[in-house]
Formats: C-alpha cells, sequence, structure tokens
C-alpha cells in the first residue's frame, strides 16, 4: 500500500541508522506492516500497524486491529527474543484536526486488555505528508509510560 510506503520513507529519513526500519516483515504467522528494529542498546523495538478509514472508522475494526497488534507483538517478542512496543496508527481522510477522544466508543476500546501496552494515534491522510520527528518520537515515548 502506498500509506505504508509513504510512512516507511519517514521513518527511514528520521530514525536510521537508530534503528533498522523494516516493512512487510513477516515472523511466524504475522505480517508486520512496520517494524523499527534497535541498533543500540538497550533494545526496544517499535512495531507499527497502519491502518487507513477513507470513510470514517468501524468500533470493531480499532477492536481487530489492536488484538491483532496485541498477538502479532507477542509472536514477535517470542520469536526474536527482544523487547518491543505496539503502535496503531489510525490515519483518516478528514483534513481536520482529530481529536481521539472525541471519536465514540473509545473508552470502552482504551479497556480491553489487548490496548494496555499498545499506543493508538490518529492523524488525518493530509497531516501524515508533514508529520515531524518530534510528533512520532512523543507516540514512541507514550508507550514506555
Amino acid at each position: 500500500m502506498q500509506l505504508e510506503r509513504s510512512f516507511f520513507e519517514i521513518l527511514m529519513n528520521f530514525f536510521y541508522p537508530q534503528y533498522r526500519i523494516l516493512s512487510n516483515y513477516r515472523i511466524a504467522n504475522y505480517e508486520y506492516d512496520i517494524i523499527l528494529e534497535s541498533t543500540e542498546q538497550p533494545q526496544l523495538d517499535f512495531i507499527f500497524e497502519i491502518k487507513y478509514y477513507p470513510t470514517g472508522y468501524r468500533k470493531n475494526s480499532f477492536k481487530e486491529a489492536i488484538t491483532h497488534l496485541s498477538k502479532s507483538t507477542e509472536a514477535y517478542i517470542d520469536v526474536t527474543r527482544r523487547k518491543a512496543k505496539p503502535l496503531l496508527l489510525i490515519v483518516m481522510q478528514k483534513n481536520e484536526e482529530i481529536n481521539l477522544d472525541e471519536l465514540s466508543d473509545i473508552n470502552e476500546i482504551r479497556k480491553l486488555r489487548e490496548f494496555k501496552n499498545a499506543m493508538m494515534t490518529i492523524v488525518s491522510f493530509d497531516e501524515l505528508e508533514t508529520i515531524t520527528k518530534d510528533r512520532i518520537e512523543k507516540v514512541m515515548d507514550m508507550t514506555l509510560k
């Protein structure tokens, strides 16, 4: 998907060589959109799942994405023996600012057991082209808390 490729290139510009950036990588029965594999000690990798909703989101699709991300992260940790944090990047078509807390049903999704270790952030399609390294790092830092 072009969106994943674009985000991969953004991450390459911002985080290489501190991280090895892997795209459409397969481990066990899971395919990973993007993995940032740390090249430094202590090792902490980041697993990005990217979901694009051009016409709005569906509650079940968020749940499915979080569940998949949680399971794939567990598999990644088991197979690689590396520490990893999951990040769900939601891309919406809207051009206006999107506030995660204003989306209906989001509190229910945050209560899911699978969500406890994941971080979710939402950006508009247009915003993705101008996303800053600082914004991505803030999301990555939030997964550490």
